[in-house]
């Protein structure tokens, strides 16, 4: 009967007497077989409430996995941006002391350009195109590098204002 996948069928009463040694043999058996049938629902049972609790594991893992992903991108995110912020307020200050070394000169040509005009007096009519040609570049140099100081200054502001991010 079990070799056959009957295992709940029993042999049950063979109408022997019950000291007989074949109806003590049968009970014996079906006892066993009630045993074996027990034993066989408690493995059962414990492998249904084994797979539940994998099953809720690999759940709260796969959750919990799915958390780090995410904050490994934010930090990633958070680092690129780190980055760039970085370069930018590298190049910021690149931009100042550029515009500063420029400025230096600038200022000595323009001293230069007005100690000319004061030593030439009234003969200035000579070379007055060419003077006031100097002193537009200068106007335009000086243009260019207040916009390089103001750019510069911008993105130090942007840099430390705690609502940009």
């Amino acid at each position: 009967m079990v070799q056959l996948g009957k295992d709940e069928e029993r042999i049950g009463e063979l109408g022997l007497n019950s000291k007989h040694e074949l109806s003590q043999l049968a009970t014996q058996f079906d006892n066993m077989l009630n045993q074996l049938q027990h034993r066989n629902e408690q493995i059962q049972e414990a492998a249904h409430e084994l797979e539940a609790k994998v099953h809720s594991r690999t759940a709260s893992l796969k959750e919990k996995t799915e958390q780090l992903e995410l904050h490994i991108q934010l930090l990633n995110q958070t680092r690129d941006k780190l980055v760039i912020n970085e370069k930018l307020a590298a190049l910021g200050e690149l931009t100042a002391g550029i515009a500063h070394e420029i400025n230096n000169p600038t200022a000595v040509i323009l001293g230069n350009v007005e100690l000319i005009k004061f030593e030439l007096g009234s003969d200035i009519d000579r070379v007055e195109e060419e003077v006031d040609a100097i002193l537009a570049q200068i106007d335009r140099i000086r243009n260019i590098t207040r916009s390089l100081l103001q750019y510069s200054r911008q993105g130090a502001f942007k840099m430390k204002s705690p609502g940009n991010t």
